[in-house]
């Protein structure tokens, strides 16, 4: 885990797809404080990260361009901390999340909103979102077209 936290932060794509062997909190801690350069894109999917630190995962995923977090099982602390960071950053490097076969059934409905009109793709595919979160989704695409 040392060496691929030293390593990883260098890589410009990284596909760590089931990996039973790596601290996720040391991996997401050295990216998160990696100034640069940093990955393009990070496809993490199918891995259990719930263990991991909302905070580090959160500061990690804004600094990558595009995020794969598909089938995570990401923590309601995890989600919503990333949705919030995403929603209150100014300046974000991520432009693609998946975060499909996670549930965000919990995540806050404003914090979905608001980072869905910063990123340029995200794939919410079998979240089990609530109708009131893709309601306001879609009222804030809907403002932020006509703005």
């Amino acid at each position: 885990t040392e060496l691929a936290s030293r390593v990883i932060p260098r890589c410009k794509s990284v596909q760590l797809r089931m990996f039973d062997f790596i601290r996720w909190k040391d991996l997401f801690t050295a990216l998160s404080f990696a100034t640069s350069p940093l990955p393009e894109e990070l496809d993490i999917s199918k891995n259990n990260l719930s263990s991991a630190s909302a905070q580090a995962l959160a500061a990690a995923v804004t600094k990558i361009v595009r995020v794969k977090l598909m089938e995570s099982k990401l923590s309601k602390l995890q989600s919503s901390s990333i949705f919030k960071r995403i929603s209150e950053e100014e300046e974000l490097r991520i432009e693609d999340l998946d975060v499909m076969f996670n549930n965000l059934s919990q995540l806050d409905p404003d914090h979905l909103a608001q980072a869905a009109t910063k990123l340029v793709k995200l794939n919410l595919g079998w979240s089990k979102l609530t109708e009131r979160q893709v309601e306001r989704m879609f009222e804030r695409l809907d403002e932020e077209k006509t703005m």
